[in-house]
């Protein structure tokens, strides 16, 4: 493929992506808040907090390390996602554990407590997959498909 094509398909792709997940990321909360409330958008704002802190830890670094991986050894593709998601997934399960230990000791109201172990289950574990997916995907330089990862 001209490399002039490869460039503009890619980066449309990633700038669609980029707008839907922002638009998202941008009316969820505002739905949370004018539709259910100052009390809930505070829980989901403290459960989304512990989330963010935790997901730098989950995937540990193979987000940068996986696509030079790849596009050294294309071939290799499938064995260093594989790896990757078994590490990431253990990475994953071992920051999810850490963050539910340090949530029981905070004593944080049992509604806030189920919101932070609901994003982790919901958002942390899944998204540590998707990042490591999509660190594949940048690898092999096929732009179009981080929209089926990052929404699925």
């Amino acid at each position: 493929m001209n490399p002039v094509l490869r460039v503009l398909k890619n980066s449309t792709a990633l700038s669609l992506t980029v707008l839907l997940e922002r638009a998202v990321a941008f009316f969820l909360p505002w739905y949370i808040a004018r539709v259910q409330g100052s009390e809930v958008y505070g829980g989901y704002a403290t459960a989304m907090t512990f989330v963010v802190i935790a997901s730098g830890f989950a995937y540990w670094g193979l987000d940068q390390l996986l696509p030079r991986e790849i596009a050294r050894d294309r071939k290799r593709s499938g064995t260093f996602l594989a790896s990757a998601g078994v590490l990431g997934g253990a990475t994953s399960i071992l920051t999810a554990l850490a963050v539910s230990m340090i949530v029981h000791f905070l004593h944080y109201p049992p509604q806030v407590q189920n919101l932070i172990y609901l994003g982790i289950v919901c958002v942390l574990l899944p998204r540590t997959e998707a990042i490591l997916c999509e660190a594949a995907i940048n690898g092999l330089e096929k732009m179009e498909w981080i929209a089926a990862v990052r929404f699925p």
